[in-house]
């Protein structure tokens, strides 16, 4: 098997953080597989495929991505099957907002000498997440909020239940991982599976790999399941001050001290933001 790892980035905003992840992401243990979303106009491939000196970069084929929607699931999946041809040791699911914490060697070491499924599990029911129909919507705002809790009370009422007769137990967490060639094949293997529980629902993105993984063998090797956040994914992320909280120059010391290898969500539109992205990425480069 290939010990190289294999990062795949969903991109769709302020690329200014995804120049920094990419070169901070060069290292000859990476490859980098990104998806820039469909919905952009504008992205300058020749560039960003010009910044890796010793990863490979792959750009695979474009759809557009909605929060919230099957489109999530997919795109995923399109990074898996691209990347799951060179049988890397660890598959990384990333933002292309996110920035490594730590040298892209040391983050390197550790996965390869830690061999465990970096799945996140939260311990709040999700059932109806997938029990129901949702409507489809491109927007994202209160309204139409609205009018998908009309339709699944309406659900509710007549008793439906799309996953009644589904002999596992759902799971979710969050959207990012780490996981092995293992895993990531039997991901593959059960695409069927995927869109017939997962296609109809909202917010599956969150659900797919936490149900695989807890209804197969590889519930063995899940790290620290029990534990929560980040002490299973080795993401540092702030849901108390936003959804998620964009970090500042103020959290410096926060996001170096952590022992997390991974941290969301940079930005580069204000000041301060774009301040601490610079400190970040000249401290790593060191």
């Amino acid at each position: 098997m290939n010990e190289k790892h294999a990062y795949l980035i969903m991109a769709h905003e302020d690329f200014y953080i995804l120049e920094k992840l990419i070169l901070l992401l060069d290292n000859e243990h990476n490859d980098l597989y990104i998806h820039i979303d469909k919905k952009v106009k504008k992205f300058d491939f020749e560039f960003f495929k010009s910044l890796p000196q010793k990863s490979n970069i792959y750009f695979i084929d474009r759809i557009k991505v909605y929060w919230g929607d099957f489109s999530q699931i997919e795109c995923h999946l399109k990074l898996l099957e691209s990347a799951i041809k060179n049988n890397y040791e660890y598959y990384h699911l990333i933002s292309g907002t996110d920035l490594p914490i730590k040298s892209s060697e040391e983050i390197y070491q550790y996965f390869h000498t830690n061999k465990y499924e970096y799945v996140t599990f939260n311990n709040v029911y999700c059932k109806d997440r997938v029990q129901y129909y949702y409507l489809k919507f491109k927007k994202r705002d209160k309204f139409h909020y609205f009018l998908n809790d009309i339709f699944v009370d309406i659900q509710e009422l007549v008793g439906v239940n799309r996953v009644k007769n589904a002999n596992i137990e759902f799971k979710n967490g969050l959207e990012w991982y780490s996981i092995s060639n293992d895993l990531a094949k039997y991901v593959l293997d059960n695409k069927s599976m995927i869109h017939t529980y997962f296609e109809k629902g909202i917010c599956t993105d969150e659900m797919y790999v936490q149900t695989l993984t807890w209804n197969s063998d590889f519930k063995n090797n899940i790290y620290n399941y029990k534990k929560s956040d980040p002490e299973t994914s080795f993401r540092l992320i702030d849901w108390n001050r936003g959804k998620p909280y964009t970090f500042d120059i103020d959290d410096y010391d926060l996001i170096m001290n952590s022992k997390c290898f991974f941290a969301r969500k940079f930005s580069s539109k204000t000041e301060k933001q774009k301040e601490l992205v610079n400190k970040v990425f000249n401290k790593l480069k060191k």
